[in-house]
């Protein structure tokens, strides 16, 4: 990916919290097709006799390889990211590491109650000038519109957002 594609996390590319939630949406459907896979041959192929809780093991560390091997791999997107024209990137704009995309994707390899995790996201992202969830935060990872797209929804404030500059944080 060029330096020209990259996409700067700013208060204008991280207007992104109505995408990110139809991302989640189309994510969820397209890993219950991969799980509904997975579960098929465990129970099929591998072992007919397996137990419930081995599945739902398998059903978490799925997700998180789901969400994290896609962001590291594949421009910074899932499926649903892809669809909705946001992306996961770095500070600097570049897409995620390997380590980055892993550590922002924890909170979905545990299995809390789904309007909880959902209450705490959109706490953290109102709380933060870019928009970011706590796990965001800890792996420096930012989810920003790519160009031309969700543009209703980065037009949305009032706020002329032109004049804003991503701010380094504590970077040396």
């Amino acid at each position: 990916m060029g330096e020209s594609d990259w996409i700067q996390p700013t208060e204008e590319t991280t207007r992104t919290v109505i995408a990110r939630g139809v991302a989640q949406l189309i994510d969820y459907v397209a890993y219950f097709v991969i799980l509904f896979g997975i579960a098929y041959v465990y129970f099929v192929a591998v072992n007919p006799r397996g137990s419930e809780e081995a599945l739902t093991i398998l059903a978490f560390l799925s997700l998180l390889a789901y969400n994290t091997l896609f962001e590291a791999y594949w421009n910074g997107q899932t499926i649903g990211k892809r669809i909705t024209g946001i992306k996961v990137v770095d500070r600097h704009g570049a897409d995620p590491s390997l380590k980055q995309a892993l550590i922002r994707n924890i909170p979905s390899a545990v299995p809390i109650g789904g309007t909880l995790a959902v209450i705490a996201a959109l706490v953290a992202m109102a709380s933060t000038d870019l928009r970011q969830r706590n796990f965001d935060i800890f792996a420096d990872t930012y989810v920003v519109a790519k160009r031309g797209q969700a543009a209703s929804e980065r037009r949305s404030d009032d706020d002329d957002a032109e004049g804003y500059e991503f701010q380094n944080f504590g970077a040396s």
